[in-house]
């Protein structure tokens, strides 16, 4: 089994474009975009979205086009295997983005009202966009999958009481630390999207900076998203090589 495993390990191993990290995914890259195909289909018969007209689309639409253009020249052999598409979602309530598997992008009425600029909005999409582009989707379920193999190894060994302890050392010791690990990823990714747009980056400093005066949160360490402040500090560590870039794109 543990042969097994370290084949498995070694033939799923890729690298994420543009931070250079080695990543754990068993799915091909078409994969992804089946996902969110899936998902995204469910989105639009599920959810309240604003026609293409309105102008909250628009100013979605207008940001988005300079976005993908920026991901395709960042990140050309992915992106081109996109299949990008884009709503906004009446929500007030929802201070919310995200971006399947594959690039398919939804917008809440309620972020769009939390930010203060477009160069806000922008760094929320970006970061977004950088989830997809680092597959971190197909990554989670991989390390899921790979979970249950372990477990499944045991042949019985475990009582029910041990294999809910493994389950949950596993979901701490390895899940939330990868999700923090993913999320300081897309921030880096996006930060660099945003600016190869043309937006400035340290927009994105200050929409962390009002998240963190405006909203609650539970222990960083017990959390699948670092802090707001956390995320502001590693940013402004970021933010020449962001400026370089914002700079070199106008």
């Amino acid at each position: 089994m543990r042969i097994y495993l370290s084949i498995l390990c070694l033939a799923a191993c890729t690298t994420v474009p543009g931070t250079g990290r080695t990543q754990f995914n068993l799915f091909p890259l078409s994969e992804d975009v089946r996902l969110g195909e899936v998902a995204w289909k469910n989105t639009l018969e599920s959810e309240k979205v604003l026609p293409v007209s309105s102008p909250e689309h628009q100013r979605v639409d207008q940001i988005m086009q300079r976005l993908v253009a920026a991901t395709q020249q960042r990140h050309p052999n992915l992106a081109a295997s996109f299949h990008w598409e884009w709503r906004v979602i009446q929500d007030d309530s929802q201070v919310n983005a995200w971006c399947l598997p594959g690039g398919k992008m939804a917008v809440y009425t309620g972020m769009m009202n939390f930010v203060t600029s477009d160069d806000q909005l922008a760094a929320v999409m970006g970061h977004e966009i950088a989830h997809a582009v680092a597959r971190h989707g197909t990554e989670r379920l991989s390390q899921t999958q790979a979970a249950q193999v372990v477990l499944a190894a045991s042949d019985g060994e475990l009582n029910d009481r041990e294999i809910r302890m493994a389950e949950s050392a596993f979901g701490l010791g390895i899940a939330l630390p990868f999700s923090r690990a993913h999320e300081h990823e897309a921030d880096e990714l996006g930060i660099y999207i945003a600016a190869s747009a043309g937006y400035e980056p340290k927009a994105a400093i200050d929409l962390w900076q009002a998240m963190q005066q405006t909203t609650g949160r539970t222990p960083e360490f017990l959390s699948t998203h670092p802090s707001p402040s956390s995320r502001a500090a590693k940013l402004t560590a970021l933010l020449p090589t962001a400026e370089r870039i914002r700079d070199r794109s106008k």
